[in-house]
């Protein structure tokens, strides 16, 4: 992979157990940083992206550099990742999380952002995982990486006077109660786990998630938070079943509006029961939430729907396959059936024809013979594939939208074997 790189350029990684002390860390934050218009870390920033990054077992790698206007070499290019699991639908299955990558202004251009990206890719498919997830920051970017937007989030403004469940809407009984966040931080990962074995699309959270969640962190302070509450919801049993984090704002000037955090919770009865617990807190009017996942489940089990207004949606997740036949003996699929893919992969990691066959919902997916007339065929791109893969989008909107060929037999079994029910809900960030 070096042999990409001209001087003076070189890939190189920085290790877990760097000294705290060596300015490579620094220079590397710096690195992911600065793309983002964020500003430089201080020291407090500085040591808790040390901790994240041991905590999770992350891979740092960077592309350094050495000219005018640098101290010696130093990183220019920086690309975070570590190692999560997501459930699939049928498993829970290995995937590299890129976390943060960032190429300084004056070094774009130079092909060091595929140099990192592809270094990163094949080691993690050496490595044994199938699938490879990313957020965005800008849509033009990952496609050509053979990712795609695979779930999204939408932020909705929930007016609190509105807040009102159906009676045939279930929320859970039990006990809702502000808590202190110690509390809690050793049952966040818990929570999440419960959470991803029953939603498809869920990915496991990272070192920072939990910091956050847990007020142990408060990136804007660079110091843990003092303004984020914590309720939490016990089972008749008195177990944590669900959580959510809330910030109280504009005290001064209403409408008072808090933002919340995040809703964590495997049943969507308990997760009811968070909801009407925050909307009846005292003073606040408005509850402000980037959801991470496009379900309007809430707005439905309301009897006023537009209490929830969607003000804005985005993409969230963004996803690669890396081994077709790993990923698709994870996934759920529809119906019965067989066809033959043709996927177009850039980076070859999926490229070929492949015989997928299902059958009660599960797959087998082997090398497709040469000219086998055994199942209709399909061609698709490796992102194409990706995009549909946890559920996101249906397959009829992507052959709708042109990125599926093949004949109206073919494109039928297609959209039956792919199609799944219900969108995949994510609560992690990354």
């Amino acid at each position: 992979m070096t042999s990409l790189l001209n001087e003076p350029y070189r890939l190189e990684s920085l290790p877990l157990d760097t000294p705290d002390d060596d300015r490579r860390w620094a220079q590397f934050l710096d690195a992911i940083r600065s793309p983002l218009l964020a500003p430089r870390a201080g020291e407090a920033g500085l040591q808790v992206f040390r901790d994240h990054r041991r905590a999770g077992s992350a891979r740092l790698r960077m592309v350094t550099a050495e000219g005018p206007g640098l101290e010696g070499r130093v990183p220019v290019a920086g690309f975070n990742s570590s190692d999560r699991v997501v459930n699939t639908g049928a498993a829970e299955m290995g995937v590299l999380a890129i976390e943060t990558i960032g190429v300084r202004v004056s070094h774009r251009r130079r092909g060091l952002l595929t140099v990192l990206m592809v270094e990163a890719l094949g080691e993690a498919r050496e490595r044994g995982l199938p699938l490879a997830a990313l957020s965005a920051s800008e849509a033009g970017i990952y496609g050509r990486f053979g990712f795609a937007p695979a779930d999204s989030w939408r932020h909705v403004d929930v007016e609190t006077r509105r807040v009102e469940f159906r009676p045939d809407a279930d929320v859970a009984s039990g006990t809702l109660e502000i808590v202190d966040p110690a509390s809690v931080k050793d049952e966040i990962v818990k929570l999440f786990a419960a959470h991803r074995s029953r939603h498809r699309g869920s990915v496991s959270p990272g070192h920072g998630d939990v910091m956050v969640i847990s007020g142990q962190w408060d990136a804007s302070a660079q110091s843990p938070s003092t303004t984020l509450r914590h309720l939490a919801h016990f089972d008749a049993a008195g177990t944590l079943d669900g959580l959510a984090t809330f910030t109280p704002r504009q005290l001064d000037d209403p409408p008072v509006t808090a933002e919340v955090g995040t809703v964590l919770a495997a049943d969507p009865a308990v997760e009811r029961a968070l909801w009407r617990g925050l909307a009846g807190i005292d003073l606040i009017d408005v509850l402000s939430y980037d959801q991470p996942n496009a379900d309007d489940s809430l707005d439905w089990s309301l009897v006023d729907r537009r209490a929830v207004k969607v003000t804005r949606s985005h993409d969230h997740m963004w996803l690669r396959i890396l081994d077709l036949p790993t990923a698709a003996a994870g996934r759920s699929f529809a119906g019965a059936g067989a066809i033959t893919l043709t996927v177009d992969d850039k980076l070859g990691f999926c490229a070929g024809s492949w015989l997928l066959e299902v059958a009660d919902g599960r797959a087998v997916c082997t090398r497709a013979e040469p000219d086998d007339p055994a199942a209709p065929e399909v061609r698709v791109g490796v992102e194409t594939l990706a995009g549909l893969w946890l559920g996101g989008t249906a397959p009829s909107t992507l052959i709708d939208a042109g990125r599926v060929s093949g004949d109206d037999e073919a494109l039928g079994v297609f959209s039956t074997l792919f199609a799944t029910t219900g969108q995949p809900r994510n609560l992690s960030w990354f």
